[in-house]
Parts: C-alpha cells; structure tokens; sequence
C-alpha cells in the first residue's frame, strides 16, 4: 500500500495540494489529510480553520482524514510526531513547510519515509532564517517553481541568516518542478458557465481589482493608515475576525478614526501623502474610470482577512468575496480566465496573471510598507523583476495611476508572448499542466 499524507493547516493549503491529490490517485495511493485544529479560529485569519468539511470531493476518491493539533510557534505535537515517525518507505508526506518546524529539540533528524517540501512563494525561505530548531532531515525534497527561485533564495539566506542556515539550505534535495498550483487552470470550466456563476454581462471582458493589503505591517510607519486606513469601516468582531457585510459602530469609527489622524499627523512621510491626497480610494476611482473608457468590467477579489474600503466597495461593478475553500480550480483561477487586466500591490497573483495570459499591473507603495530590507527583498519593481518586467508586468506609483491610467489604452497593458516565455522561465518553470507529475516522478 501505498500512502500520500497532506499536512494541511489552513484551507487554503488545499490550492496546492489538489492536483497533487488528483495525481495521486491517479497513481493508486491511498491519501490522507490530516487537519490541523491547533489553527486558531478567533483570529483575523479564523475563516482559514482548516475543518475537515473544507476537504476536496474529488469524483468517486475518498480521501482519509484525522486531526491534530499543533503547538502555536511551531507545527509540533508529540501525537503528530508519533503518528508520522511510524510511516514507512511506501509513505510520502507533503508539507508546504520544511520538516524541522515539525521536529523540537530532538536530535532525530532521520524519517523513515520522504517528506516533499512544497515550494510556494517567498515564504519557504523565511522559513531558514532566526530559526532555533533548524537543521537537516533525511529523505527530503524541497520542490521550486525555477532555478531563479533557488537563487534569489540562498543569496536571501545568505544575507539574512547565519552560515548554519545557509548550510542547511545547501544540503537539502532541491529539484524544480514548476508549481501544481497553476495545474488546475488545465480545470478551468467554460467562460460563459463561469460569467453565469459570478453574474458577469454576456461578452464582457473584466478588469480584476485585488484590493490593497491594509495590516500597518510596519509599527514604524503610519504611511498604511494615510494610503487606505481612513477609508476603511470593517467591523470587527471580538473574536478578531472581519464582517465585511457590516461597518463599525459610530462612535468606534470616530475614535478609531481620530486614532489614525493622530498617528499621520506625526509622521512625515504619511501626513505628505495624505495632503497630497495619495490614497486608495482615488487610486480606484481613477482605475475605474480606466475600465469605463476600455469597456472593462470591474471586478474585485479581495482577501476576507484584510478590511476593505466603503468606497471601492460602492463602486465596483461586482465583488467576489472568496473563502479559499474552493479549491478545484480557485476562484481566482476562473475570474483570471475572463480577465484583460489584473492589478493589485505586491501581490504574488501576478504569477497565476503571466500563467493565464493576462498582462498585471502593479501599485507601488512606500519604501515604509515594509518594516525593513528583509521583508522588502523579494519585492523589487525594477525592471527586470517579479513586478516589472516589459511585457508581463509592469509597476506604477500611486500618484502616476491617478494622474494617468483614465487616460491610457488597454493597449498599454498587452502581454507580449515572447516575454511571457521568458517570464515563465525565470519565475514559474513550466506552463504544461504537468508540475504534479514531475513530482511524483521524483518518488
């Protein structure tokens, strides 16, 4: 028998495994899910809990499932350590994370079945630096999208992280695959199926708004609050999760409101911004006028743990508010599929935008969005990069897209097939639908 476990600790997670669950099958493994119900619920991000309702129904396959539960740090639980550590060589785990988060202060480094490390984004490699528990693991395979990725991720190492986790990174089994996650584009379904379901016009191409992040990632800096924060009224709820179908009281908003005032009138560079009057809110308002003038309809998809504006909220020609629970294609896969252009702020969406042949334009923001150099390193706009690169992607200040978008061509936003082969190369590795088999190709 044999036997294909997915380490699931968020529903999203299932947005790269299901067309490796699919592959699976279609190999003959018995696979497994196993939820993580130490996830918090009463969190920002609590509509993420990985409950085992959330597991794909894929044709006539029944997928197993069991739980645990996780330490909060790390993803460590002596059941689940247990539990693994009775695998065997017929056995394949998939984690997007690296093995030693799972292990704590044990010197056991030695699995007795192999363990894939899906590659998925910058994240895989924050995972090598100020990491306490860090050390090599037998029987591992860490899977990336290209070899520019394996690049920039050990000069990001090697920069921000000791000579241990450079040697760690070094030792590991690192083969390039491609991504399964842009797999499941080959499901996506027909065009006018997926205008009926969203409620898009007959014929209608869309212009797709991914609304800015809005965290104050940086304590440092107010510029967040000056950009979006003060257009934003999401209630929230004690447990720490959004209702976007509500607004704050009104004497919270007030205060909430005043708050921010009081932080960007002692900032600098955020007061600058706000007198100017750089923020999102015109940002969509000229982004809308783009999609009027190139017969564009305006969609936004926005992410349920962020807060979102009123005004883009009044003003956008459909909202899609998505759970990340479908997963077989994601949401974000079929509005791609109706798309002509896709904007959004240093977002890694960009790359599922090149893979499905829509052209993405990026808003920059503030040095100050990022707390510091680390968080900024895989975010660079100059051209060639992820975010600028001619005939993919291309990035824009705020102030240039409120002074000039209205008045461009959707012409100006055409993807060149040429660069696009190039892009692919450098930051997906393939576009053959094929990443999940290169996968198991390597067991």
């Amino acid at each position: 028998m044999k036997r294909a476990i997915f380490l699931v600790h968020r529903t999203m997670y299932y947005r790269y495994y299901t067309p490796l669950i699919k592959e699976a099958f279609l190999r003959e493994y018995d696979v497994e899910a196993w939820h993580d119900y130490g996830y918090p619920k009463e969190c920002s991000k609590g509509r993420a809990f990985p409950d085992i309702g959330s597991t794909p129904k894929l044709l006539d396959n029944a997928i197993k499932t069991r739980v645990f539960t996780s330490n909060a740090t790390f993803f460590y639980n002596q059941e689940l350590k247990s539990n693994l550590m009775a695998l065997g060589d017929n056995d394949v785990v998939f984690s997007l994370h690296q093995p030693f988060l799972y292990w704590r202060n044990e010197r056991e480094c030695k699995l007795p079945f192999r363990w894939i490390a899906l590659g998925h984004a910058a994240d895989d490699f924050f995972e090598f630096t100020n990491n306490k528990e860090l050390r090599s693991f037998s029987n591992t395979i860490f899977v990336v999208f290209t070899n520019k990725w394996i690049d920039m991720g050990r000069e990001f190492i090697n920069r921000f992280s000791g000579q241990r986790s450079l040697e760690v990174f070094n030792n590991l089994s690192v083969k390039v695959t491609g991504q399964p996650e842009f797999d499941s584009f080959a499901d996506v379904g027909n065009s006018e199926l997926i205008r009926n379901k969203y409620g898009i016009p007959e014929g209608k191409k869309i212009l797709l708004y991914l609304p800015f992040p809005y965290q104050n990632w940086n304590p440092k800096s107010a510029w967040e609050r000056a950009f979006a924060g003060l257009g934003m009224n999401t209630l929230v709820h004690k447990e720490g999760f959004l209702d976007h179908k509500k607004k704050q009281p009104f004497f919270q908003k007030i205060l909430s409101g005043a708050k921010d005032v009081n932080f960007i009138l002692r900032d600098p560079e955020a007061f600058a911004w706000w007198r100017r009057g750089i923020t999102e809110d015109r940002v969509f308002k000229a982004i809308k006028e783009f999609a009027r003038r190139n017969d564009l309809f305006l969609v936004i998809k926005p992410r349920l743990k962020f807060p979102i504006s009123e005004y883009i909220k009044k003003n956008a020609d459909l909202f899609v508010f998505d759970d990340e629970t479908q997963n077989n294609p994601p949401v974000l896969k079929e509005l791609l599929s109706l798309a002509s252009l896709a904007v959004s702020y240093y977002s890694f969406s960009v790359l599922s935008a090149a893979f499905a042949n829509v052209y993405h334009l990026n808003i920059l923001t503030s040095d100050s969005f990022f707390p510091d150099e680390k968080g900024r390193y895989f975010f660079s706009d100059k051209a060639p990069s992820l975010f600028n690169y001619p005939g993919v992607s291309r990035s824009l200040t705020a102030q240039e897209v409120i002074s000039k978008i209205a008045g461009m061509d959707l012409n100006d936003f055409r993807i060149d097939a040429d660069k696009k082969s190039e892009y692919i190369k450098d930051y997906i590795g393939f576009d053959d639908y094929n990443s999940s088999k290169r996968i198991f190709d390597l067991l």
